[in-house]
């Protein structure tokens, strides 16, 4: 089962975007229309990470280029990278 889930993410709002600021990314986690609690995100580029909440959301600083790692212990395990695409 682990190896068929994806993990669906939908962002949403952040601030603005540049180089060299960190800006504030937040998003709810959802797999197959339905909210994932307790996925961890990691970004590798700072060593921050963040929780997604009862509701699924979360809020991590990253900035353009950083890698997000997003786990969960029933999921698949991810690797984003934080491109313009994003905000």
């Amino acid at each position: 089962m682990k190896n068929q889930l994806l993990l669906y993410f939908l962002f949403i709002s952040v601030v603005s975007f540049s180089q060299q600021r960190q800006n504030i990314l937040s998003g709810t986690i959802l797999f197959q229309n339905e909210v994932i609690t307790d996925v961890h995100i990691i970004n590798k580029n700072t060593n921050q990470g963040a929780n997604s909440n009862d509701s699924g959301i979360f809020e991590i600083p990253v900035s353009i280029n950083d890698t997000l790692f997003i786990s969960h212990i029933n999921l698949q395990k991810k690797e984003l990278i934080i491109t313009p695409v994003n905000f």
